[in-house]
């Protein structure tokens, strides 16, 4: 989708959501075709070509489409003509007055089902296009997630989902492109290329330009700058209710002392008292289990009420957790404990917050039943 974005007083983002399909031949001609089902230009197709002697030419369906994609990319020409792109099943039908191509879609790459796993939300951020750029250019050859593009444009891609393909048959001018082949010597529109192997990647785009341009006038809000510093994530909270017949004042002496979290809570290795009494500044050495990786933080009691509320901060690089117990005697002289586990990321790490939330309420399902069988057994 291009959907445009302010980021500041100073630039706007267009979001472009649909696919790309890269394409090499044995005749030597290369292309790309873009699949575009949102856009603030609309829904649209478009097509880059290659000859064999290096002649770029950009196929477009509008003069819009025209200039915003030459004030982008790199072309030695550009027509203006209608492109048609019609999917159905595992085909491609792409038409225009210039190219003729029937491209024949096969499964899902292993890139593809890892590209999955990771939620849509995270995986089009251009702060996630920031971070993987490196990896993108150590594995797929001439393919890169960011950069910068022309009349100070900057540019990132967000793969979704990535498809073989399998066969190829078609015609650029009336020569006949011959059968698949590999997009080899990468097509150089740009800062990045296709990936080598031929495929098919559901893709969103991401161009920031300036917003004094003529592009910069629709509005859907984000940040300027580095976008892997500015990364919005709100903290991750986890809340749980258990209630016992116990007594508040047995509850809450087991509870406020740290280190019987090795009893209830699953996620915990060990909590050992580095100084004090249990009172506010008592501080813990805490080793927890979080997706098979273990990780130290270092607790502060923060505040402490007798028999009604303890708060906790743990702090390492990557996270800061606060947790809050709450105590209510009931009538019938059981006690109601509410617990909540705030997360709160940073850094880079911030990224990762959406994929580890599944994990964080499985980890706060078993913390809360682990929590009811020890006051259980008091």
């Amino acid at each position: 989708m291009m959907t445009g974005v302010p980021l500041s007083s100073s630039r706007v983002r267009h979001r472009f959501r649909g696919q790309i399909a890269g394409v090499g031949s044995t005749s030597g001609i290369r292309v790309v075709v873009g699949r575009w089902q949102d856009s603030h230009l609309g829904s649209f197709a478009d097509a880059m070509v290659v000859t064999p002697a290096g002649h770029r030419v950009l196929l477009a369906p509008t003069d819009a489409v025209a200039d915003y994609v030459l004030a982008t990319y790199a072309f030695d020409e550009a027509r203006v003509e209608p492109v048609q792109v019609v999917v159905a099943g595992g085909t491609w039908r792409i038409r225009s007055p210039s190219l003729t191509l029937d491209l024949t879609t096969g499964p899902r790459l292993a890139l593809g089902h890892l590209l999955r796993r990771i939620p849509t939300g995270v995986a089009t951020h251009p702060a996630w296009a920031t971070l993987t750029d490196p990896v993108a250019r150590l594995l797929l050859r001439g393919v890169r997630t960011r950069g910068t593009a022309g009349g100070d444009r900057r540019e990132y891609y967000g793969a979704t989902d990535a498809r073989a393909l399998l066969a190829a048959q078609g015609s650029f001018d009336g020569i006949p492109l011959g059968t698949l082949a590999d997009v080899d010597p990468p097509c150089r529109f740009g800062f990045s290329s296709t990936p080598r192997r031929p495929s098919v990647t559901d893709v969103t785009t991401t161009v920031s330009l300036p917003s004094s341009g003529r592009d910069g006038r629709t509005v859907e809000g984000s940040t300027d700058g580095d976008p892997a510093d500015h990364f919005r994530g709100a903290p991750m909270r986890i809340e749980r209710t258990v209630t016992t017949d116990r007594p508040i004042e047995t509850v809450f002496a087991y509870l406020s002392d740290f280190t019987t979290t090795t009893q209830w809570d699953p996620g915990t290795v060990r909590t050992t008292l580095t100084s004090g009494d249990g009172g506010v500044g008592t501080v813990y050495a805490n080793t927890s289990r979080f997706m098979g990786r273990e990780s130290q933080l270092t607790y502060t009691v923060l505040e402490r009420a007798d028999d009604a509320k303890i708060v906790l901060r743990g702090v390492n690089k990557t996270v800061t957790a606060t947790d809050t117990m709450t105590f209510v005697a009931n009538s019938g002289g059981g006690t109601t404990v509410t617990y909540a586990a705030d997360f709160e990321f940073s850094g880079v790490a911030k990224l990762l917050a959406p994929v580890v939330a599944p994990a964080l309420k499985k980890l706060g399902d078993e913390a809360e039943a682990g929590m009811r069988e020890a006051l259980a057994k008091l």
